[in-house]
């Protein structure tokens, strides 16, 4: 190998190395950066985490008393409440009560329709079976007792005095019936009447009832408004604790926003790594030493002054200033 091989790769050599100088000044800057703002930030947040920290714990404590306060009224309202229970388990009741009264009358009056349905029926049939009983007496005597007076008129007159006779029959079963229907009526008229007055008691006794239950209504909004008054109280000691809940959530915003920083800084070094990992390999390609061009920054004392982070860090090199 002549001397302008050697200086050819010495020449390659060297703006390698000043590529890679540039490049690793460049990632240690931006990583110097990185770490000071990321320093800056979790102090800026630690501070403002301790202050949120005292302002929760003082604003708890004040809570702890309000609700105290609160289990102390409520335990005093125990009684009321125990009080509104039992008047809603007697509205229940009177319910029960008023809506077995409306079954008992509803009932009532279906038995009373299927009563007067049933006696219907058995007119109809009464009816049916007097026509036909009378269908047949009539056809008998007509055979039996006038047959031959009959044959003797002429035939006009056979048939007139006939028609005579059947409305003659049918007028006198007509006044039968009419007389029984009339006392059915009667009957179901003085039925009526009685279950009238019935279910005027029954009224009468649901109204009461509807009286007592208003009473008992008002009552139970009376102690349900002073449980909303209650409720409305809890509720405003509810939106501060919302408040210290949001305060958490951007704490935990906060600490998520330190987390990814603190990832691209591993990023960094990462890629830092691989560029003084192909640094190593040249260095050893071309059999050069690696301390001509590199120095430790923990020995740095500037560096020290200015990033303290990374005193704690080994293993990180940057190139010197030539």
């Amino acid at each position: 190998m002549d001397i302008d091989d050697l200086q050819q790769k010495l020449r390659q050599s060297e703006a390698l190395t000043a590529y890679l100088r540039s490049t690793i000044d460049e990632k240690d800057e931006r990583l110097a950066r990185a770490e000071h703002q990321l320093q800056e930030l979790r102090n800026k947040q630690i501070s403002e985490i301790n202050n949120l920290s005292y302002n929760f714990e003082q604003q708890i404590m004040v809570l702890k008393g309000e609700v105290t306060a609160f289990q102390i009224e409520i335990s005093t309202k125990s009684e009321e409440v125990a009080t509104l229970l039992i008047f809603r388990r007697e509205n229940e009741i009177l319910k029960q009560q008023i809506s077995t009264l409306r079954d008992e009358q509803i009932t009532l009056r279906k038995s009373h329709k299927i009563s007067i349905q049933q006696t219907r029926d058995e007119v109809t049939q009464i009816r049916a079976g007097l026509a036909a009983e009378f269908q047949l007496q009539l056809e008998n005597t007509i055979e039996n007792n006038v047959d031959k007076e009959l044959r003797k008129l002429p035939d006009k007159a056979r048939c007139a005095l006939a028609e005579k006779e059947v409305l003659r029959l049918q007028l006198r079963s007509q006044d039968e019936e009419l007389w029984k229907n009339l006392e059915f009526g009667m009957k179901a008229e003085k039925r009526i009447k009685e279950l009238e007055l019935d279910a005027e008691i029954n009224r009468e006794e649901v109204m009461q009832l509807g009286k007592r239950n208003m009473i008992l209504k008002k009552k139970n909004l009376e102690l349900e408004r002073k449980i909303i008054d209650q409720d409305k109280a809890l509720k405003d000691n509810d939106d501060e604790l919302v408040l210290l809940r949001q305060w958490k959530v951007q704490y935990l915003e906060w600490k998520s926003q330190i987390n990814q920083q603190e990832s691209e800084a591993v990023g960094v070094r990462k890629q830092l790594q691989y560029a003084m990992l192909g640094l190593k390999r040249v260095c050893a390609r071309y059999k050069l030493d690696m301390g001509q061009f590199y120095r430790d920054p923990l020995e740095d004392v500037k560096l020290k002054e200015k990033l303290p982070s990374i005193i704690a860090q080994k293993g990180r090199f940057i190139v010197p200033d030539i």
